[in-house]
């Protein structure tokens, strides 16, 4: 067992803000349990418990700064903002020269408002060039994100119809004001989509799937039109191209949660023509969704019923 000080690596810490975030987004936008607190312990609970120990016996780098970052701001709250990188929105070039010539001695972190850390870089040369090296490639992020040229009027315009349907020909609001209109259009988008996947995991009724579906690709359609505008953290095209190739197998849980639902309920009942019933409604609804699922998943819809039929006959035959 492991006890002590966590020996830092660039290699994953710089993978787990790039590449690695990525994945979890992606992830987390079609699965709403992946991240959540206990899953660990659901799929590896041997591994969970190890790593518990380790994280409870070891510290690191990020630790360091949490604690002395939140040690020199006393007033925060738990519901506090945590550290945003170029808080102030200073021209993204000019602040990347800050971080790159003087993150050293934590300057920007002093200009962000985040005194404690700033202490910490002071003292500790950049976190011994590790925090450093962080902070200048997201620095460096920030500034690709946001070296965008001016926009033309005709796209201005464009920009603006789409955000205000009914508008007038006249811009009427300025370059930084449509794009933080769109960022605000955008953040809504992502919050519908992950409420719609949080809804089409666990629903059981066939109107709220299928609705709060096609809800979440639509939202995904206008994050792609508002992505050239707006510095999305993960491709919209890749939040789109999930939900396009997840969508088969989660119509298909769906049809088989909604069945067991179906059955479970007619378990109740007492005569035969009032539990067949409960599965004529069953296929007679998802008939009325013949156009939003597969053909795999039409088959499936009749086997379920058949089976169920038959074995409603095989009973009664048995009496």
């Amino acid at each position: 067992m492991k006890v002590g000080f966590r020996k830092p690596s660039l290699k994953k810490s710089i993978k787990a803000r790039t590449t690695g975030k990525l994945k979890r987004k992606v992830k987390r936008t079609i699965n709403p349990l992946y991240g959540k607190k206990g899953m660990g312990y659901l799929k590896n609970p041997k591994r969970a418990l190890k790593n518990k120990i380790y994280h409870k016996t070891t510290f690191g780098t990020n630790d360091i700064i949490r604690v002395v970052s939140h040690a020199g701001n006393s007033k925060k709250t738990k519901s506090s903002k945590t550290y945003v990188m170029n808080a102030k929105n200073i021209n993204p070039l000019a602040y990347f020269c800050i971080v790159f010539f003087l993150g050293f001695f934590g300057v920007h972190r002093f200009i962000d408002g985040s005194i404690g850390t700033g202490l910490l870089y002071l003292f500790t040369v950049g976190v011994f060039g590790l925090g450093w090296i962080v902070d200048v490639l997201n620095a460096l992020s920030l500034l690709f994100r946001n070296n965008k040229k001016r926009i033309s009027n005709e796209d201005l315009l464009q920009l603006q119809k789409m955000l205000m349907p009914g508008s007038t020909n006249d811009i009427v609001l300025s370059q930084e004001e449509l794009i933080e209109l769109s960022i605000q259009q955008a953040e809504n988008d992502i919050r519908i989509v992950h409420e719609s996947a949080n809804i089409v995991k666990t629903t059981n009724k066939p109107d709220v799937y299928f609705s709060r579906m096609n809800l979440m690709k639509q939202h995904a359609e206008h994050m792609l039109v508002l992505e050239p505008y707006v510095p999305f953290n993960i491709s919209p095209s890749d939040v789109l191209n999930e939900i396009t190739e997840n969508e088969n197998e989660s119509t298909k849980e769906f049809i088989v949660r909604y069945f067991n639902s179906v059955k479970a309920y007619s378990g109740t009942l007492k005569t035969k023509n009032s539990k067949q019933n409960q599965f004529d409604n069953f296929y007679a609804t998802m008939q009325n969704y013949q156009n939003h699922i597969s053909s795999e998943n039409k088959q499936l819809v009749k086997n379920l019923y058949n089976h169920a039929i038959n074995s409603l006959t095989a009973d009664d035959s048995d009496i």
